[in-house]
């Protein structure tokens, strides 16, 4: 009798295992990543530049524009790309993905030289492995954290008819902006607990906007020299409407209070910001704390 029950019970409990993976394989859906090819182009050394490289993803068959994403000092840049909300971005926006890897020497970048000045070396050659890919010679929307902020804010001032839109987060030091006929839109930020980069950071901006560059600031509350998730959601939204917004259309708004600027006399310019939608305004006023 007890052989009987326990045959029982176990076939009941297969049943009801059976029914469970019958049931998961209706309901269960693989989680697809958003993987890609990546192809890895290295660039020639200089004395300057001890190794350089670019990391292309193809996420459009053709692309109306270029995303470059900088990583830290000597950092890889291929990591960046490979990163999902950056990939579904640049799909959903016809754009190429490309990550910068530049290593030079700390000894040069701290006296002038090596890849954080793109007016030397890097610039050309980034600009150059970016126009084999491609002579239509495509705008660019560069986005570099840290030492790529460096890079980015140089590259900018070095060709900025080239640049459709920019980002530069948490530089410790920055090359003085200079008047031009030509000033795309960018955004300037640092983390509060990074107090040796905020100070520059803020200063640059306040130097380019008092020039009238449509420039924005955003002080990140409780943010050191890190990584922020949300300022590259940001970044995203931001870069997604300079993609179908005039400059013309764009808003100024006041650092301090966010408030919306009816003054704009050159002699505020550096306490204000440029904004290219209302939406994305909005999102600013969330996110910066100043």
């Amino acid at each position: 009798m007890f052989a009987n029950i326990f045959a029982s019970n176990l076939k009941m409990k297969c049943f009801q295992m059976w029914k469970a993976i019958l049931l998961c394989a209706f309901i269960y859906k693989p989680f697809v990543g958003l993987a890609l090819d990546y192809t890895i182009v290295p660039l020639p050394p200089t004395n300057e530049i001890r190794k350089a490289s670019i990391c292309i993803a193809e996420t459009s068959e053709h692309p109306s524009a270029i995303l470059v994403l900088c990583p830290g000092f000597n950092g890889d840049g291929s990591k960046l790309i490979k990163k999902d909300k950056w990939i579904q971005f640049a799909r959903e926006n016809n754009l190429r993905m490309v990550g910068v890897t530049f290593e030079s020497p700390l000894e040069m970048v701290t006296t002038g030289c090596g890849y954080f000045y793109a007016n030397r070396e890097s610039g050309q050659m980034l600009l150059d492995a970016l126009d084999r890919l491609d002579n239509r010679k495509l705008p660019i929307l560069i986005y570099g954290f840290s030492a790529g902020a460096h890079f980015t804010s140089s590259f900018e001032e070095w060709i900025p008819e080239r640049i459709l839109g920019w980002c530069a987060y948490s530089a410790g030091w920055w090359e003085t902006p200079k008047r031009k006929n030509t000033n795309p839109p960018g955004i300037i930020a640092c983390g509060e607990n990074d107090p040796e980069r905020y100070g520059a950071s803020l200063e640059y901006f306040c130097k380019g906007r008092s020039l009238g560059k449509p420039w924005a600031w955003i002080s990140l509350e409780n943010r050191g020299h890190e990584f922020s998730p949300v300022l590259e959601d940001f970044i995203r939204a931001y870069f997604t409407d300079l993609i179908s917004t005039s400059l013309s259309h764009g808003m100024i708004y006041d650092i301090d209070t966010k408030e919306l600027s009816k003054n704009i006399s050159t002699d505020i310019l550096s306490v204000t910001c440029w904004m290219p939608s209302q939406k994305t305004a909005a999102f600013w006023k969330i996110i910066h704390k100043p």
